[in-house]
């Protein structure tokens, strides 16, 4: 993330209080957002991180008067403020005038998706997004997940990529999904040629109805996907995925802080709120009655003439039953 060496600067520097984000797709906000959570103190993130959006009705005076008081405890609070561009030239005047003398106790990052804004800040930085800074992101995003494509398969991904970095983002978690469920190059080809990627979402949503044990809606809506024709893939994720919750449910009851167990089980901490959530939500029992049947169902799918869309619908109805 070319940003990273900025965003140190802003937080670790004595001179620095006022950073401006220059993008229009909120990718930068999000992962300074994040950053800034581990910083803080799981009950500081409430008191100490104030995000407020120009765009909906805020009490900007209110806000001035915010920024300009001391913290009672002391301790730095950060304030991301979004949507800058929306302001009039007063309110930006009445920033700028903060800005000149900003709160030493007080980081503030300003966001906006208009280019050149006349705003004062410490530190600035653009989300340039040209096809280069877009290829860069594709390879270093699978390369921190030891995914290596050939030049060829890179390129045709990136025809097929858009420059928004958060729907890039979630593309990309699709086959980083896909690798770790079942570590087959072949199969992350094929969902790179695949024009028709929708069909794995919509499959990958299905889990929902899984965790849920919600049989119905989960046998209405199979059909609609591509689970049988990828029944393979769909196995090896399903399990990568229970086997993960496994881990995690044996890790929470070692009573591990979070922190540890993300590191260990070797996830985002977006995908480690999830995975926990879904975690709690799930018994020992019936996880690994999930991986059992998976088993099965693989077993069978091997070693017997019984039709794929039989072996499907057994294992879902199975995976699904209320204990």
């Amino acid at each position: 993330m070319p940003f990273i060496n900025e965003f140190d600067e802003f937080i670790n520097s004595k001179d620095c209080y006022t950073l401006l984000v220059t993008e229009d797709d909120s990718y930068i906000e999000n992962n300074i957002k994040e950053k800034i959570k581990k910083l803080l103190d799981e009950n500081e993130i409430n008191t100490s991180l104030i995000i407020k959006d120009f765009e909906k009705d805020i009490d900007f005076n209110s806000l001035i008067d915010e920024l300009n008081t001391y913290p009672m405890n002391m301790r730095t609070r950060f304030y991301i403020l979004k949507n800058l561009q929306s302001l009039s030239k007063d309110k930006l005047q009445d920033i700028n005038e903060y800005n000149e003398d900003p709160n030493k106790f007080i980081k503030v990052i300003y966001c906006t998706n208009k280019s050149k804004m006349k705003i004062k800040t410490d530190i600035s930085i653009e989300g340039k997004k040209d096809r280069n800074e877009i290829s860069n992101f594709i390879k270093n995003k699978l390369e921190n997940y030891n995914i290596i494509l050939n030049p060829e398969d890179l390129k045709c991904l990136e025809s097929k990529c858009t420059n928004n970095r958060m729907a890039l983002e979630s593309e990309l978690q699709n086959i980083i999904e896909i690798h770790n469920s079942t570590q087959d190059k072949a199969l992350i080809k094929d969902y790179i040629y695949n024009i028709k990627r929708e069909n794995y979402n919509e499959t990958f949503s299905l889990d929902l109805y899984i965790n849920n044990k919600n049989i119905k809606l989960l046998l209405a809506n199979v059909s609609k996907t591509n689970f049988d024709e990828k029944i393979f893939m769909e196995l090896g994720r399903i399990t990568w995925k229970f086997r993960l919750y496994l881990k995690v449910k044996i890790l929470l009851s070692k009573k591990m802080s979070d922190y540890e167990i993300q590191k260990i089980a070797k996830v985002s901490k977006y995908q480690y709120k999830y995975v926990k959530n879904e975690t709690n939500n799930l018994t020992l029992k019936e996880i690994l009655n999930v991986l059992r049947e998976l088993v099965i169902a693989d077993r069978r799918l091997k070693s017997t003439d019984i039709p794929t869309n039989l072996v499907s619908f057994n294992l879902l109805k199975n995976i699904t039953k209320i204990n």
